[in-house]
């Protein structure tokens, strides 16, 4: 249960006073609880510690006071935290190294959970090893004197990105079309060019642009053409896959430091679709993952940057 005076002094320390901090103070302190069954009641106790169950404002007073519950774990221990599940990693090619660097971060939590009246679950903490080896001698990580479970975990054995797209398409957009776009860039001639593939006809779209447009504004082109595409062809539900992690959250939030004008066009056919009751969904696919389609529409990407090759429309943006 939460210390509720170790919460008072993480309020002071986050310089929360006044008011707030005596708001808080009463609304911890000289808590009574009653257990009623029936018509019988039990005698009344003194909540020593913890947050009212069911308080808007427990779950907020809870991350005040585990916030800082990695602050002393070595910096080149990665972590994450969310409410009361964390977890933290490292990387690298000695075991021996790993484990200790590992041991080390998990006993500074544990010293943290000793400080601030905290205790973690052993049997619900555990250690996975992904590695390329066949063979790998197992981690020895304890917590609170206890051997944590382990899991290891071979790469090869993973589950390909392709098929947990696949898998996801499967389930959620079965009666969408799906639609591949990819932008591509020679550095040392600076021509570019955009593609967009469709697998259920075979059909692709191929474009060079201006020379020197940046890789980012080129996904965005491929994006805009395949919507384009879309519109013309009055397909009520599709799927655009990019793996462009940069200009889908453009697209996302409407935002861009650079192309806020193919940010607008896209969403003026995004607006001219909805209309028409044409929707899209978009998607991320990681580049060079197994993905067939965004297999293809890669080589397809690079087929018009050839300088030498004028073939096809050139599509005039200014870098």
């Amino acid at each position: 249960m939460l210390w509720k005076e170790g919460l008072l002094i993480k309020l002071k320390s986050l310089g929360i006073g006044g008011r707030v901090y005596n708001w808080v103070l009463n609304f911890l302190c000289e808590r009574k609880i009653q257990v009623r069954v029936g018509a019988e009641y039990s005698s009344v106790y003194e909540v020593e510690n913890g947050t009212p169950q069911g308080s808007v404002c427990s779950p907020l007073l809870f991350n005040i006071m585990i916030n800082d519950v990695f602050c002393h774990v070595d910096q080149g221990v990665g972590r994450s935290l969310y409410a009361d599940d964390g977890a933290l990693w490292i990387r690298g090619r000695n075991v021996a190294f790993v484990n200790k660097k590992v041991q080390d971060a998990v006993a500074q939590v544990e010293g943290w959970t000793n400080r601030w009246g905290f205790r973690l679950s052993v049997a619900k903490t555990q250690v996975i090893c992904f590695s390329r080896r066949r063979k790998m001698a197992p981690m020895t990580v304890k917590l609170y004197g206890q051997t944590l479970e382990q899991e290891l975990k071979n790469k090869s054995e993973l589950l390909p990105v392709w098929r947990i797209v696949q898998n996801y398409v499967k389930k959620n957009l079965s009666d969408s079309v799906f639609i591949f776009t990819d932008g591509s860039k020679d550095p040392e001639k600076g021509c570019v060019g955009a593609a967009v593939y469709i697998p259920v006809n075979d059909t692709s779209i191929k474009k060079r642009l201006s020379d020197h447009l940046s890789v980012y504004t080129t996904e965005l082109m491929a994006v805009l053409l395949a919507l384009q595409w879309i519109e013309e062809k009055g397909l009520p539900k599709t799927v655009i896959a990019s793996d462009s992690f940069s200009a889908l959250s453009s697209i996302r939030t409407g935002r861009s430091s650079s192309r806020t004008d193919i940010i607008n066009e896209i969403f003026i056919v995004l607006y001219r679709m909805k209309i028409k009751g044409l929707f899209t969904t978009f998607i991320w696919v990681p580049a060079h993952a197994g993905v067939e389609g965004n297999e293809k529409v890669d080589i397809l990407a690079k087929q018009p940057i050839s300088c030498e090759d004028r073939g096809g429309k050139e599509m005039s943006y200014r870098k």
